[in-house]
């Protein structure tokens, strides 16, 4: 699934990863600017440095499908007007211009983030067609959620209440899950 180009992330630097983070920014605001049209960008909140581990992609692949239901579901008919998937040092992502307002559309990715079973894991970002983000606050949706408690994510990481261990695990259970319906093995997986 990966490309060569890409290959593991074991070895990226955080400057890698920060690099790849701004050519997203600038890869949303180019495609609003030439779309006209909200943007929306879909990829994946992993913990710690290595953002391509096996199964990323396939679990992309699963919640961008989830997405896609989501969307089908509220807006019948709809049609991207752009729909990209691409690999990044800082892991892989979707990139999908819609004429869906950009408040419904922020709306429609928080569904995605509660409703999927690995939805926490979920990094949805919307942009209206003038470029500007929205966040959960701009809607009065509340902070983030932890991926193992019920806490505002912001104050697990602060005050590290959980295991570097414990988030792992959670995070190679989606990881896993995602290679098996793909039909691949677990990543730990010897055969």
């Amino acid at each position: 699934m990966r490309s060569e180009s890409t290959g593991t992330t074991a070895g990226r630097s955080s400057r890698a990863i920060l690099d790849a983070r701004e050519e997203r920014w600038l890869r949303k605001l180019a495609l609003a600017a030439d779309t006209g049209a909200s943007v929306l960008s879909l990829g994946l909140n992993l913990p710690g440095g290595d953002k391509n581990p096996p199964g990323a992609q396939e679990l992309l692949t699963a919640l961008g499908a989830a997405m896609d239901g989501i969307l089908d579901a509220a807006r019948p008919g709809w049609r991207p007007l752009h729909d990209e998937w691409i690999e990044s040092a800082d892991g892989p992502f979707r990139l999908l211009a819609t004429a869906i307002p950009a408040r419904t559309l922020k709306r429609l990715a928080m569904e995605l983030e509660g409703a999927h079973p690995f939805g926490r894991l979920a990094d949805a970002d919307v942009l209206a067609p003038d470029g500007e983000p929205l966040s959960r606050r701009d809607l009065g949706l509340p902070p983030r959620r932890c991926f193992l408690c019920d806490e505002e994510a912001a104050l697990c990481r602060a005050r590290s209440s959980h295991s570097a261990d414990a988030v792992w695990r959670y995070m190679q259970r989606a990881l896993d899950s995602a290679l098996a319906l793909s039909g691949y093995p677990p990543a730990g997986d010897a055969s």
